[in-house]
């Protein structure tokens, strides 16, 4: 995060791939609501099938408003956020599930939170990986909610 040096951050897994036009449309939306924060749909991509996932339910939300970020996907990965917003957070260091120890308090301070109704990340599900492995590592979902 220190070598930041734009008004807008995202987060993409080193395995997982993007729609070429994925930042365009995120970025545009969210300078034209003036949202801190901007989400898209995931396709979440299996060996043998995928699936879809969706980003949030309405267009625009606010935690300030109405509760609507409550329903928003907790993946730091399908969306880009305002860096003012995100720049005093971190992931925590060696834990899985890090994105529900960030992402809750970040779409709950963002001003506005804008939805592109488009599957426009791509996120690999492989039957090997970390979180498809029992481990001890599993109970790292309730390290995040200790933050």
């Amino acid at each position: 995060m220190k070598f930041v040096n734009g008004e807008y951050v995202a987060f993409v897994d080193a395995d997982d791939y993007v729609a070429k036009d994925m930042f365009e449309k995120l970025y545009n939306k969210a300078i034209s609501f003036d949202a801190d924060i901007a989400v898209c749909d995931m396709t979440y991509v299996f060996d043998d099938h995928e699936t879809l996932s969706k980003g949030a339910e309405k267009e625009v939300a606010s935690f300030k408003v109405d509760n609507d970020v409550i329903g928003i996907n907790n993946s730091a990965c399908n969306k880009i956020y305002r860096f003012n917003l995100i720049r005093p957070y971190y992931f925590p260091k060696g834990q899985l599930y890090e994105d529900l120890a960030l992402i809750p308090i970040l779409l709950s301070k963002a001003n506005k939170v804008v939805y592109v109704k488009e599957a426009l990340y791509y996120y690999r599900q492989r039957s090997g990986s970390i979180v498809h492995v029992l481990t001890d590592k599993i109970f790292d979902i309730y390290k995040s909610s200790e933050l």
